[in-house]
């Protein structure tokens, strides 16, 4: 076995200067509070082991077609759910990777010392490039820093505390994908747990009362089925909640950074917007992770090419006059000059 294929998949974490945590030798990349994910986890493991052993086997014994029917649904949407929530916590969710020396296009304001912002053109419109003091580099258009992971994240939506990872460019799909099948998983076990219910009451309710007959079904095992009816009531509140805020986000081209912010006017050209904006999210291709071990050049994040200005004479005379100024005051007054930037047409980098 080659060089290649033993390091193939593997993250760069030995001298990881951030707050992510590596495992099965740096195959597994997560956020610090990587335990989250372990809690989340049996939150939906023990449900549902308890609603196939209680509620799934007793309809299959008294309602044998639609018992098998919901057998099948939710087996479906349970692997799919767990798959999507592992894949989410350890995916590389679009990290840019850091340089080591700060850029020399970096101007600083020579009164409070932080960097100047950086004016590009995309699309014909103009924008601002911040720059990460952490990172060392110019954070691409949609991406910002996340405060827990200390990552400059790609096309940034935000820390997800219940999965202990971020939410960006190359984990958005699994998580799209997560809080919707746990809708879908938590609907078919609130319907299926009714039916077992009420199955339950009028097998007894022949010799009882109805409200006897409740009592009976609730003093059985299937009290199970009306605490995962609230359990699952509850949880399909805050998934559904959320499946139905990122649909919006979705198909109108936004983050949740951006909304919250209240930023996305700066970058709503940029892609486009309805079912175009889905397809590209959901179900386009994966972008590759550029902190992987054979990235040879990850620190360059977006090409610029330099537009002057039609006064070229104008700045010419202004930074002769500021380079004289330099020297008298020993480089403590400085004019700053705004440069345009052109972005370069490039596919892997495409914002």
């Amino acid at each position: 076995m080659g060089k290649g294929a033993a390091t193939r998949g593997r993250y760069k974490y030995e001298l990881w200067p951030a707050n992510n945590k590596f495992f099965c030798g740096g195959k597994v990349i997560t956020g610090p509070d990587y335990r989250n994910t372990f809690a989340t986890l049996l939150l939906v493991i023990i449900p549902v082991g308890l609603y196939f052993g209680i509620i799934i086997a007793y309809l299959t014994s008294h309602w044998k077609a639609g018992g098998y029917t919901f057998l099948a649904l939710t087996i479906f949407f349970a692997c799919i759910s767990i798959i999507t929530l592992l894949l989410t916590a350890t995916d590389d969710p679009g990290i840019i990777p850091r340089q080591s020396v700060e850029p020399r296009d970096v101007i600083r304001n020579p009164r409070t010392g932080f960097p100047l912002p950086k004016e590009i053109i995309v699309n014909g419109h103009p924008y601002s490039l911040k720059y990460c003091e952490t990172c060392r580099i110019w954070r691409p258009l949609r991406a910002s820093h996340c405060s827990t992971c200390n990552n400059c994240v790609e096309r940034f939506d935000h820390h997800c505390p219940w999965l202990g990872n971020c939410i960006g460019r190359r984990n958005y799909r699994t998580f799209y994908i997560f809080i919707c099948s746990t809708t879908i998983l938590c609907c078919l076990v609130i319907a299926s747990a009714a039916v077992s219910l009420k199955l339950k009451t009028d097998a007894s309710s022949l010799h009882h009362s109805d409200a006897e007959a409740f009592g009976f079904a609730l003093a059985s095992p299937l009290v199970i089925s009306f605490i995962l009816i609230i359990y699952c009531f509850i949880a399909m509140l805050f998934t559904g909640g959320l499946f139905i805020f990122h649909t919006i986000l979705v198909f109108r081209n936004r983050t949740t950074a951006e909304t919250l912010k209240y930023s996305w006017k700066e970058v709503t050209t940029l892609e486009p917007r309805g079912l175009h904006s889905f397809c590209h999210l959901i179900c386009g291709k994966k972008p590759p992770s550029k902190i992987k071990v054979g990235v040879e050049h990850p620190t360059r994040v977006t090409p610029f090419k330099v537009m002057m200005r039609r006064d070229e004479e104008e700045e010419e005379e202004e930074n002769g006059r500021n380079e004289i100024e330099e020297n008298t005051n020993d480089g403590h007054s400085r004019e700053w000059n705004k440069l345009h930037y052109l972005q370069q047409q490039d596919e892997e980098q495409q914002i």
